[in-house]
């Protein structure tokens, strides 16, 4: 049951929810949501990565992470194309004003999948050289 200072916090804010569960939820947690401020990104190469799932343990993630240096953020290359950021799945916007969202992320977020189905995002293998024809 949701206490009445979590309903008023619900309604005023973005809400970061964690579930945490093996064969039992161990864990639900909400926190406000931050929006973080990415102004730059380095494309970090790691072909043997694998984050199908989100899972607590964000080593696969945090290794190439640190390899950022400057930068805010890092583009994810597998196998030659584009994935994700660390943050967050990624779309760019073509010369016809399309959202592309590359066709095989690391992991299919809620948010990217309800773009997709709605319409308003399209798949598509991007290549670190494809970068420069987008807006």
């Amino acid at each position: 049951m949701i206490t009445s200072s979590y309903q008023t916090f619900i309604k005023k804010a973005f809400i970061h929810a964690v579930f945490l569960y093996g064969k039992t939820i161990e864990l639900i947690e909400l926190n406000k949501y931050r929006i973080r401020s990415i102004q730059s990104l380095k494309i970090v190469h790691h072909d043997a990565i694998d984050y199908q799932h989100k899972y607590e343990d964000r080593t696969a993630l945090a290794n190439p992470f640190g390899q950022r240096c400057e930068a805010d953020d890092i583009l994810i290359i597998k196998d030659g194309r584009i994935t994700d950021s660390y943050y967050c799945n990624i779309a760019f916007r073509d010369s016809d004003r399309r959202w592309l969202t590359p066709s095989e992320p690391l992991l299919n977020g809620t948010k990217r999948q309800r773009l997709l189905e709605k319409g308003l995002i399209y798949k598509q293998n991007i290549r670190v050289d494809d970068i420069a024809q987008f807006d």
